[in-house]
């Protein structure tokens, strides 16, 4: 990517949060919206090109371009809906350590969540910031059109006084306060392989959740050892569908090893 790309795609990415701002958005949504119209190279693109440029692009445009987004961006979320509850019998790890888990994760199966549609190349990079958060990078690759797509976000422990140290964090992104437990490891261990589940209620409608699956590697391919894949295995059938699953392409020479 270019500097003046990785410019427009900060002031893209600012733009939104103020429309966020300024419309009562869920600001924990943006981040879909970025991730789908950079994705799919909406005509928003146009639009925000023309305003960094000065062009006096009429108010009305922009809000219809922004709507035609939001359209295909709902459109994408139908697929993963759910009308059943969150899974009351989900267990994430004990004992988990939080320096440990930091780093860099390639992203090797997930389902296919609306905001990372036609997404490949996925890496998160989690740095320490305290003793109980995180800073979050995710970063991914459009191979169709070779677009980068990176959101910044905060994670932190949801239950830091519990003794039993579940791995547990609430994440959110546009520098919003995490407030729900909406991340949670099932197992890792923390050299090679690490398993993330979440289930968020549908911003659209609380009676709706959304359910998340993801399978991570310490590198771009899965590990080969006998007692990991078992380990995971064994997660899947519990608290998953593997026909759900998406691979990402990680083997493609384009593919950012860190964003």
């Amino acid at each position: 990517m270019s500097s003046t790309q990785l410019e427009h795609s900060k002031n893209f990415t600012n733009l939104v949060a103020k429309i966020v701002s300024d419309h009562s958005i869920a600001i924990s949504d943006a981040l879909r919206v970025i991730s789908f119209a950079a994705s799919t190279r909406s005509l928003l693109s146009v639009a925000v090109d023309s305003i960094e440029h000065g062009s006096s692009v009429p108010a009305t445009m922009f809000a219809r371009v922004f709507a035609i987004v939001m359209v295909g961006f709902v459109a994408c979320v139908a697929g993963l809906l759910t009308d059943e509850a969150c899974p009351s019998d989900v267990t994430a790890m004990k004992d988990f350590s939080l320096n440990d888990y930091t780093g860099r994760w390639f992203e090797i199966k997930r389902y296919e969540q609306f905001y990372e549609r036609d997404l490949d190349c996925v890496v998160a990079e989690y740095q320490k910031t305290g003793d109980d958060s995180i800073s979050m990078k995710n970063g991914a690759f459009s191979l169709s059109n070779n677009t980068r797509v990176v959101s910044e976000g905060t994670g932190v422990v949801s239950y830091p006084d519990d003794v039993t140290h579940p791995a547990k964090l609430s994440v959110a992104y546009f520098g919003a306060k995490p407030k729900r437990s909406n991340y949670w490891v099932l197992d890792t261990d923390y050299t090679s392989f690490a398993v993330v589940w979440s289930c968020e209620p549908f911003f659209k409608d609380a009676s709706k959740n959304v359910l998340g699956f993801w399978i991570f590697s310490r590198n771009p391919t899965f590990p080969t050892d006998e007692a990991v894949v078992k380990r995971v295995d064994e997660l899947v059938k519990k608290y998953g569908d593997a026909s759900k699953f998406e691979v990402p392409n990680q083997s493609d020479e384009r593919c950012p090893r860190s964003y």
